[in-house]
């Protein structure tokens, strides 16, 4: 069965990450996926930047595989 996009049922959609893109904040990251697109950045201390990317390595980790 194809969905409307004509990928197969269990293909994904192409993902797309990039870091840096808010150049104000002491972190940020963009991820796409098809035509959705969230942004999130940190401010704050340092200690509270790694926890957020720990955090987010957690969540991502073989989600992508």
């Amino acid at each position: 069965m194809a969905r409307k996009d004509g990928r197969k049922a269990d293909e994904m959609r192409a993902v797309k990450m990039e870091v840096g893109v808010v150049k104000n904040a002491d972190g940020s990251a963009r991820v796409q996926t098809g035509e959705t697109v969230a942004v999130a950045t940190v401010y704050g201390q340092e200690n509270s930047i790694q926890n957020t990317c720990r955090t987010l390595r957690r969540l991502f980790s073989g989600a992508f595989t």
